[in-house]
């Protein structure tokens, strides 16, 4: 969290796999979700292990089923 102009702001959220953007990626990528599991394995959709779902040689690294690619997210910084 931060805090923006007295409010504060989450600066990262969880990546479910039948969120809207995970789920487009993973279908691109040749999987499938089912169960909240991606391919019936896995129960998330951001790691930085779990090779066997980033072996498409012909994807980058963000388009791969799983990605370790984080989504950032900024918060203009202010003097104290």
């Amino acid at each position: 969290m931060a805090c923006c102009k007295g409010r504060a702001v989450p600066l990262s959220f969880d990546h479910k796999p039948e969120d809207k953007s995970e789920l487009g990626r993973i279908k691109k990528a040749g999987g499938f979700v089912a169960r909240g599991r991606v391919n019936h394995a896995l129960n998330i959709s951001r790691s930085l292990g779990d090779l066997e779902f980033k072996r498409n040689r012909s994807l980058k690294a963000h388009e791969q089923m799983v990605t370790s690619t984080p989504d950032l997210i900024s918060c203009k910084r202010e003097g104290l």
